[in-house]
């Protein structure tokens, strides 16, 4: 699940990259080319803007997938080694206050990282 949870992520990247560079080619133009503005109207330029804002949207919903999955690993490598998962324990070990990882752990929880490994194991 965590390879496609991946695969998926960088695919949104990419495919929010490429929205984005199509929607400001096509802003561009339609600020340069007033013949291109003016077979395009109004609602071309719109719709090139909603493009740029899905692009935008789909690279930061990458990104913070990416992060999730990075900090699930750090967080399942020191719960693995210290077989009790106690917070405090964590917190120390990773250098970060008890609410940071608390919240990371909920975060984690709520996105069914741990739940999906755990029922597996």
């Amino acid at each position: 699940m965590l390879i496609m949870k991946k695969i998926l992520s960088v695919v949104g990247i990419i495919g929010g990259t490429f929205f984005l560079l199509v929607a400001a080619i096509c802003v561009e133009e339609w600020f340069s080319d007033p013949a291109y503005a003016a077979d395009m109207e109004i609602s071309g330029l719109i719709m090139c803007i909603v493009l740029g804002i899905f692009g935008v949207i789909l690279i930061v919903l990458g990104i913070q997938t990416l992060r999730l999955q990075k900090l699930y690993r750090e967080y399942k490598e020191i719960a693995e080694a210290s077989q009790d998962g106690f917070i405090p324990d964590m917190a120390a070990i990773l250098s970060q206050p008890e609410d940071k990882v608390r919240r990371n752990l909920e975060k984690l929880c709520k996105k069914k990282y741990f739940n999906e490994s755990t029922s597996k194991s």
